[in-house]
């Protein structure tokens, strides 16, 4: 008689509000990545783990405006960091945190996607806190001058195509296997981004614009 290969051990969400919880969102985004179906066991689905989820955009904070300063100070070739620059890129953070969700909303009901709707935002939320790691580690490559400078440009570019890859897999997990519905999601998280970007120059702008009348 064969004996069967024992059951692998299942992931498993961390306990809600400690260090454990962004642990076993990290095994549940890589879980998602490599399109293993016990991914659901990482993450806390409940409206409680909803909600916590945005602590992975607001952890990423600090991190997205480091990368955004150190990369505008080396394009500057100065020792100063561009203060405009690091407040754009604290509100396009903000408004791309709170946008894609939102934008995501509106459109999951018409598309019959709002069953999934929580534990996409919940994977996104808490992978969108690696990704920004991974991007800060890589903007530490400007410190060497102009080679390190373009050594981040292909890290980030690299960076990125695993965010849309990333986004791809977790919406074909979360919301539904059809096609077009998840590469519209694909789309609009880049544009959403994109789009952040513009918005943050402009509310940094107008922000100085106040300040100094």
């Amino acid at each position: 008689m064969t004996a069967q290969a024992p059951e692998p051990a299942p992931l498993n969400a961390g306990r809600p509000g400690h260090v454990s919880e962004i642990v076993g969102a990290f095994r549940g985004v890589l879980a998602v990545a490599w399109a293993n179906d016990r991914w659901t066991r990482a993450f806390d689905l409940t409206p409680g783990g909803f909600i916590r989820s945005f602590f992975g955009p607001a952890m990423a904070l600090p991190l997205y405006v480091l990368s955004a300063g150190l990369v505008a100070r080396a394009a500057a070739g100065s020792a100063d960091v561009p203060t405009g620059e690091v407040v754009s890129a604290a509100l396009a953070h903000v408004i791309n945190a709170a946008g894609f969700p939102l934008i995501i909303a509106l459109i999951a009901r018409p598309l019959k996607i709002m069953p999934g709707y929580g534990a996409f935002i919940i994977v996104t939320n808490w992978a969108g806190l690696f990704v920004t790691g991974l991007v800060a580690l890589a903007s530490l490559l400007t410190l060497l001058g102009e080679e390190g400078m373009q050594a981040f440009i292909g890290a980030s570019v690299f960076i990125l195509c695993l965010w849309v890859f990333f986004t791809w897999r977790a919406a074909r997990a979360a919301l539904t296997r059809d096609i077009a519905p998840v590469l519209l999601v694909v789309v609009l998280a880049v544009a959403v981004d994109a789009g952040a970007d513009k918005l943050g120059d402009l509310a940094a702008g107008a922000l100085g614009f106040l300040i100094t009348r």
